[in-house]
Formats: structure tokens, sequence, C-alpha cells
């Protein structure tokens, strides 16, 4: 059978592929998706597209949580409370809001069900969503669907529902637009930025690999509160969101340089740290918009939170190659 040619356009809403950017597909209907790192998750959930039925997705680089609502702001601004280990947030839906809930049901179900064969699910997807009920005829729609997000998630490097045979992209793909002020025509596999540095995926380690790591080298872990960062590409800092709770007891961090294949273990003894909005000297810095959340950013040559300009440098107790 003759392979079709189709037009993929990406809207990068700062010019380059690491902030929110929007992808929509000339063989997915009213399809779209938009993606963010979780630093850009505000971004996200001011997007109309977030106030209406849909699939979400939160990334690490190895793990996905699936999770389906009527109104994914609220959801997703829910995670972003409480669930610490994700790096990157994903939204399916449609461009009209033609999805009911029988159709993001079955959509979940799938996902789910896709990531847990290939051992990606986060343990937290304790079950497999609510029972699909949609009907023969809609459910070939719904698979189309699937297909080109899930081909759509793999251009854009998520690989949590890959096989590990990879896909070949000039079959699937001509060409792809960016629309912008900032806008040019990024064919598949250019690099936005040639010079900027980029962490490879091979061999990357999430948190719980961290945890099981630090404690074979004997880091002792009292109790669980845990907060993990990766390396923010472009900005040299590790980027956490620890809760303002986290700091009223013995308190552990763990920050993995994914680039450097290095983990540092600091355990920081409880009330070290006090917190204020605005910032003040010698305080820890909370959200504006979140005033029981830390806004940490920890230089990754200094160790130096770069907002408060408070230093974490004396607590690294452990440093690991892997």
């Amino acid at each position: 059978m003759l392979a079709k040619s189709k037009t993929i356009k990406l809207l990068l809403n700062d010019g380059s592929l690491n902030g929110l950017l929007t992808v929509v597909d000339s063989s997915w209907n009213t399809g779209i998706m938009i993606a963010t790192p979780r630093k850009s998750i505000d971004e996200l959930t001011n997007t109309k597209e977030c106030n209406q039925y849909g699939v979400y997705l939160l990334i690490s680089s190895k793990k996905v949580y699936v999770g389906q609502s009527m109104n994914l702001r609220n959801r997703i601004k829910q995670h972003d409370s409480y669930k610490e280990w994700w790096e990157r947030a994903i939204l399916l839906t449609t461009t009209d809001n033609s999805f009911n809930k029988s159709d993001i049901d079955y959509l979940e179900s799938v996902l789910i069900n896709k990531a847990t064969k290939l051992g990606t699910i986060d343990s937290d997807n304790k079950n497999m969503g609510n029972p699909p009920k949609v009907d023969r005829f809609r459910e070939p729609e719904l698979e189309q669907y699937i297909e080109e997000g899930l081909l759509l998630l793999e251009l854009i490097g998520i690989t949590v529902f890959a096989e590990k045979k990879s896909i070949d992209r000039k079959e699937r793909t001509d060409l792809i637009n960016t629309e912008n002020n900032s806008n040019r025509v990024l064919e598949i596999g250019q690099e936005t930025n040639p010079n900027k540095k980029s962490v490879p995926n091979d061999n990357n380690i999430n948190k719980e690999d961290s945890i099981k790591l630090l404690k074979k080298q004997g880091c002792d872990f009292s109790n669980n509160n845990i907060n993990y960062g990766t390396i923010q590409l472009e900005k040299d800092v590790f980027w956490l969101n620890p809760n303002v709770k986290n700091l009223k007891k013995d308190w552990y961090i763990i920050l993995n340089n994914q680039e450097k294949k290095i983990i540092y273990f600091l355990q920081i003894p409880e009330n070290t740290f006090s917190y204020s909005y605005p910032k003040e000297t010698g305080k820890l810095c909370t959200r504006k918009d979140r005033k029981n959340t830390i806004n940490l950013n920890i230089s990754q040559s200094s160790f130096d939170d770069t907002v408060s300009g408070c230093g974490f440098k004396s607590f690294i107790k452990k440093e690991i190659n892997y």
C-alpha cells in the first residue's frame, strides 16, 4: 500500500522545543496535542484546551502517568502540587472540544494498558481506568486518534509508549511547519539550536532508581521527606518545587545530572531554612502563585539557589557516578 504524505505543524511558544509546544496533524482531524516542561506548567493550564475533555500524561524519562478529566486545568494543577517525579506534561484533546466522557475513558484505558505492557506505567495508575463504553462505530475513530497521537509523541521525543524498534520518521511525515512570529520550517530531525546542550536519554535513571542506588551506597533515608530534581536544559540549574512542610523535618534532596551521569545526595537537618515571599535575605523564596511551594533552582556549579542565594553545597553527603 502506497504511504500517504502528511503535514505536521508545530507551534513553538518561545521559539524552541524546550518550552510550550502545540502540535496538529493533517491526518488527525480535530486532534491537538500540547506539551510543556514542568517549569512552564502555568502556560499549559492557561490554554483554552486545558478547560475541556481530554487525556493528560505526566512524563519522566522512563515513566508515565495517564489520566483523563472533564476539566484538565484543575486536574493537572492538583498533580503539580503533590506528584514530584514527573518532568513534562502532555495534553491530548481536540480543537473543538468534541470528546465526551466515553471517549476519554476509552483513550485513557488504551494508553494505560499499552504502558503497562511496556513496563513504563507509574505505580499510581493502580487500575486500568474506567471501563470503556464506546460503540463499534466510534471505536475505530478513537483508535485512529491514538495511532496518530503516539506517532506525534515519539516525534517530540516521548518514548514511554514506544516499542524498542524506532520509527522511520521519513516514511511517516514529509514536513513539519512551525507557525508563530519566530516561526520557520523545521524538517524532521533538524535541531532548532545546534549549539544548545541536550540531555541524552540512554541509561538515564529516574527518582526511584536513584533512591535504590543511593541506598546501596549506604545513604539512609529516615523518612520519606525527599525531593528530586534534574538539570533544566539551557538553564544550568536543578529545578524543584518542594512544599514548605519539607523544611520542618529532616529533608533529603536528590539531584540527578543526566548529562554528566552524576547523582548528588543532600541531607538537610530540620528547620535549617525558613521561607518568605517576597524574597528575604537568608530565606528560601516561595512561588508567587502558590505560597506553600518553594521556588528552588540549585546551580549545578555552585549549588547555590539562584532564586534566594541560599547555599546547598555543604549539605552534599554523597556523589555517585552511574
